[in-house]
């Protein structure tokens, strides 16, 4: 009798795996395919920050040059000034001014010219394109320049 005991109960319990499996496995599917659905938003979700990051970096380089733009189309050059630093401390030194004579020029103060040069703070659009204008100039014009401006 014990034989036909295990018996039943191993039919039992084949039965009952049985009738699982057909409910679990279309389930085991669905979450797998639900994983690969996350992945995805994952990989799009990081992919949507770099691209908010890039924009963001840009939309600010856009703002910081967007009024030049509007200037320069106003003086007739086709395309926005771009300003560098280190670029106009270069410009200073090799037209052998002082901070407060390159401001004189513009009618800015030395400490403004510093703060150009350390990249705090930024030329107008008008200033630089009379920056740009200074580029093609020598020493003795701008000399002569300041001269004129007493």
């Amino acid at each position: 009798m014990s034989n036909f005991a295990a018996a039943l109960k191993e039919e039992v319990a084949r039965l009952a795996r049985k009738e699982l499996r057909k409910t679990i496995d279309p389930m085991r599917k669905h979450v797998a395919g639900l994983r690969r659905d996350v992945a995805a938003l994952k990989r799009e979700n990081s992919e949507l920050r770099k691209q908010l990051g890039t924009l963001g970096k840009a939309s600010k380089f856009a703002m910081s040059a967007a009024p030049a733009a509007v200037s320069s189309k106003v003086t007739g050059s086709s395309k926005p000034r771009r300003f560098s630093p280190k670029g106009l401390h270069k410009l200073r030194e090799r037209l052998g001014l002082s901070a407060a004579e390159f401001g004189r020029l513009f009618g800015v103060s030395g400490p403004t010219v510093y703060n150009w040069e350390k990249g705090v703070t930024r030329p107008k659009p008008d200033q630089l394109e009379r920056i740009a204008t200074l580029r093609s100039k020598g020493k003795r014009e701008v000399q002569a320049a300041l001269e004129a401006l007493g």
